[in-house]
């Protein structure tokens, strides 16, 4: 048998623990064919089992890359001399329309292997059989390893048996074939292509399945599938590019590169898109004949395909001005996105046909518009709502070229596609499309077709489907779905600026304002009230004039905090966002229409709404009510600004800048990046707001060049600069109330930047400017709490910052100071915070800053003894246990600087630590009265209630 000689080595794997070892012998046991029949074997062991079936994708994948192996052990070890070789290349040439490569060899002068006598074994059939049963495998790893092998194995093929290979995987692209077998094709088909084994005799054949693959969509419930099969598709076309010449890929060159391009544009898969794009690419420089290839490069790059919304509107109508890609890029969106099953698709579609109308106005006119109105009467939801999106965009794109004419929008729309825009919205009513979940859909898509009607300028001036419209539109502004809302919304104020601004209608005007008006200040539901009154912020100028003086008392009536609407911050919101729009409409004419109180009004309406601080389930909804206040404030002041108008106020400046620097150190992220950038937007207007106090002090603070490019988001950013507006007595309480809200939150993030950042400048300012500084700024936090006491909202975080403040050290001047009395207060303060509350937290927070004071050698120690005594024998275990634990950490790290005599500490520690405060208040009661004896405080008595006499 010869010397064994272990040419190649496979191991199959069974389990974990043992495998199946195959090696190949010498030459003579080659020729002898005992390896053969040791491989026979081993394939027909690999068939007849269920292994394949039982096993996980890794050994699949194995499992494949063996029979992989055993055929290419079985068949020579040379690459067919057939194979199409492209020869040398030169990019210059390429891109000159020319790949620079040789002229193919005849017949006549190729160098042929002798083919006959290549013996090629039975089992090879069996093996390719297997593989091409792998391309449609359920798992993506198992069909590549199959791909692969197909390549391979056909390489070592003669002529007709590897042309027989490609007409099985041709096969595979069939409908009944699944998606896996299609990505499976065409991975095969690339593998094939780019070892020169697809030979262009095959490429009539081929390149047909191809494109159908690079479209490839099938919805499937509410997605689809098919992103996988148009990723390998673009690898085809990208193996196509450098595996032929010029002049074999030219005849398909239109149809590959505007399939391409729709795939560049159009995909919705970001993976799809940049594999096209790279597709292209590859063709431009190796191909060279691609139409418009470089030009269309610059802009539908890899990178610049990535947002979608830019492949839709941007690129799409770049490509489309070059007259080979329009119609192809049109009539895709057509036929495959107009009626897709992802909703957003549709809407892009849409705002693409806008933007391609240009390119080809005729094509949609006669072509694309006849079956946008088939399809609206479809009863495919998905179609209905893209057709009428569609219909309403290539209206409005055709008014704006006829206009660019100086011509009407009549000029393209004949009288039966005026009469079908006409009835369409009635003719859905008709039909009930309004109505269930699909209606929903309808309604948002009739809303952006009126939109577009509307600024289309169609000529239904004087006819009842204006009526209609409005009538549709009134339905959805109350509606509960804000996206339709929001649409009824932006489609009103076009519509009326349209077809109801005529003197003739002034008793429908005034109907339609009364109506909004009378809806407004109803209290049957909080959607309602947001609809109209983001209705009435939206009417034009002409509408509002009809009832100014009412629509702004109803406005500032609708933000008002009632007990019927305490918990509609939402409303309140868009009220003030209404009368916000109320005031940019009227513009120039502020001055004229509304007098002096009614501006104070607005502006007093808006500083209450930064007070809004209403809490529901969803947390602080308040602060919707308080960004809307806040924007409303910049629109007023602003304009007012640029008209140097009287009506603008030194006091109203001042407190529009404090309240908005107290938001921008608040809790809330989105709200104090808000707060920064319109604080930053009154600084430097173009126009300098007067009356801002501090001024050139505050540029310093913000410069310019600084706050440009700042991050408004991040807390270590905007603290360290908003703190040292509490230097200025004008921003000083504002600030500080945000600052205390801040340092005693929750979010450790928050917490950390806040408190550094006031720790720090307390420890400057005491530096710079002395003790008197600090005592100031220790009496604005007392007016803090003495101003909201009983407030949980500022109390709970006050109590927070007290503990922080009194250990950080950077008041102890003031603490230890005998002539002052902030001590004093603060702690009776406290005390009545803590009177009466049954919230354990608050009271665990309020017995934290009570341990405070111990480190005070005043009378304030022995006063927070004995309340800390007083809640050594609360009612619940919790507070006794904690408060008892609190009380020995500070006695611990304080007790030397306390009114207690040293003599007693020890004991006093002792006796703290040894006692279960859990036991029955009666167990405990003695023990902390010894506590007290041991501190040299009275004993806490519990007040005698007097008994009433008895009526009788």
């Amino acid at each position: 048998m010869g010397k064994r000689i272990k040419f190649n080595r496979f191991k199959l794997l069974i389990s974990k623990t043992w495998y199946i070892d195959l090696c190949c012998y010498d030459t003579e046991a080659w020729k002898e064919g005992r390896f053969g029949a040791i491989c026979s074997d081993l394939l027909q062991w690999i068939i007849n089992s269920k292994f394949k079936t039982n096993t996980g994708t890794n050994v699949n994948k194995l499992v494949y890359k063996i029979i992989q192996r055993i055929g290419l052990t079985l068949l020579p070890p040379k690459v067919a001399s057939w194979r199409y070789k492209r020869g040398n290349r030169s990019l210059a040439a390429n891109l000159s329309a020319g790949d620079g490569s040789t002229a193919p060899n005849s017949k006549e002068e190729e160098k042929e292997d002798d083919e006959g006598e290549i013996s090629i074994p039975e089992e090879i059939e069996e093996i390719i059989d297997q593989l091409i049963q792998g391309l449609g495998n359920t798992d993506s790893i198992v069909r590549w390893s199959a791909a692969k092998g197909i390549g391979r194995v056909t390489a070592r093929l003669p002529k007709e048996l590897a042309d027989e290979v490609v007409a099985s995987v041709l096969q595979l692209f069939n409908p009944r074939e699944g998606d896996g077998a299609w990505h499976g094709g065409c991975l095969a088909l690339a593998e094939l292509g780019r070892r020169g084994l697809l030979l262009p005799q095959r490429l009539p054949e081929v390149v047909p399945v191809v494109l159908k693959a690079l479209v490839y969509d099938e919805p499937r419930g509410y997605s689809s599938v098919g992103s996988h099969i148009r990723d390998a598709a673009c690898y085809v076309c990208w193996s196509f590019a450098r595996a032929y010449e010029t002049h074999i890929l030219k005849p398909y060159v239109n149809q590959i590169a505007s399939t391409l391009l729709i795939v560049t544009c159009f995909d919705r898969e970001i993976n799809c898109r940049r594999a096209a794009s790279a597709a292209f690419q590859e063709n431009v420089g190796r191909q060279g004949t691609f139409p418009q290839g470089i030009s269309i490069l610059t802009n539908a790059d890899f990178f610049a395909v990535s947002v979608r919304s830019n492949a839709y509107l941007q690129i799409a109508p770049f490509i489309a001005q070059f007259e080979e890609y329009a119609v192809p890029l049109i009539d895709h969106l057509i036929e495959r996105k107009v009626d897709h099953w992802d909703c957003v698709i549709r809407e892009l579609t849409a705002k693409a046909l806008h933007n391609l109308t240009a390119a080809n106005p005729n094509h949609m006119i006669q072509i694309v518009l006849p079956l946008l109105f088939e399809k609206a009467n479809s009863i495919n939801l998905n179609s209905r709502h893209g057709s009428v999106l569609a219909i309403g965009e290539i209206t409005h794109s055709l008014s704006i070229i006829s206009k660019s004419r100086n011509q009407t929008v009549s000029v393209f729309l004949d009288k039966d596609k005026m009469k079908r825009l006409q009835e369409m919205v009635s003719g859905f009513r008709e039909r009930m499309y309004f109505r269930g979940l699909g209606g929903e859909l309808m309604r948002q898509a009739c809303c952006t077709f009126i939109e577009k009607c509307a600024l289309a300028a169609l000529p239904f001036h004087c006819d009842e489907v204006i009526d209609d419209w409005l009538s549709l539109i009134n339905e959805c502004i109350p509606y509960d779905v804000t996206n339709i809302r929001d649409l009824a919304i932006k489609a009103l104020p076009v519509l009326i600026q349209e077809y109801y601004n005529d003197d003739s209608k002034a008793s429908k005007q005034k109907e339609i304002v009364d109506n909004y008006l009378k809806q407004l200040l109803s209290i049957n539901s909080q959607v309602n009230r947001m609809g109209h009154a983001l209705a009435i912020g939206a009417l034009p100028q002409f509408m509002l004039n009809v009832s100014l003086p009412i629509i702004i008392e109803a406005l500032i009536e609708a933000s008002v905090i009632t007990p019927a609407t305490l918990k509609w911050a939402e409303a309140r919101r868009d009220a003030v966002k209404a009368l916000s729009g109320v005031v940019t409409t009227l513009g120039d004419d502020i001055e004229k229409d509304l007098p002096g109180n009614v501006i104070d009004n607005i502006f007093h309406t808006f500083l209450e709404g930064l007070k809004d601080y209403t809490q529901d389930k969803r947390g602080d909804i308040g602060a919707w009510m308080r960004e809307a206040s806040m924007v409303g404030l910049q629109s007023i002041i602003l304009l007012l600004t640029d008209r140097k108008s009287t009506f603008l106020k030194q006091g109203v400046i001042i407190k529009t800048l404090a309240n908005i620097a107290q938001q921008a150190v608040e809790k809330i992220d989105r709200t104090r990046a808000l707060a920064g950038k319109l604080f930053y937007s009154f600084i430097y207007h173009t126009n300098p707001v007067p009356y801002i106090p501090h001024y050139e002090d505050i540029k310093i603070i913000f410069p310019k060049e600084e706050c440009d490019d700042l991050n408004w988001n991040s807390a270590s950013n905007t603290f360290p600069k908003f703190i040292q507006l509490l230097k200025y007595p004008e921003f000083t309480y504002n600030v500080f109330l945000g600052i205390i809200c801040s340092v005693g939150g929750l979010t450790e993030t928050l917490v950390k930047y806040s408190t550094l950042s006031l720790f720090a400048y307390l420890k400057v300012e005491r530096k710079h400017k002395g003790d008197e500084e600090i005592e100031r700024l220790c009496e604005v936090v007392y007016k803090i709490f003495a101003d909201h006491q009983k407030n949980d909202r500022i109390t709970i975080p006050m109590f927070r910052f007290l503990d922080k403040l009194l250990e950080s050290g950077c008041i102890e001047c003031i603490l230890q100071n005998n002539d002052s009395d902030f001590a004093p207060k603060i702690l009776k303060l406290i005390q009545f915070e803590i009177s009466g509350c049954k919230d354990i937290y608050k009271l665990m927070d309020g017995v934290n800053v009570l341990c405070q004071f111990i480190q005070i050698k005043r009378e304030v120690c022995n006063i927070a003894l004995v309340q800390l005594s007083i809640m050594l024998c609360h009612r619940q275990s919790y507070i006794r246990r904690s408060t008892a634990t609190r009380l020995y950490e500070s006695l611990l790290v304080n007790g030397d600087s306390s009114t207690i005599d040293p003599d007693n500490l020890d004991q006093l520690l002792q006796l703290l630590g040894n006692t279960n405060w859990e036991e029955p208040v009666e167990v405990v009661k003695p023990i902390r009265n010894q506590l007290c004896q041991l501190m040299g405080v009275r004993v806490p008595t519990p007040k005698i209630k007097q008994l009433q006499p008895s009526s009788e």
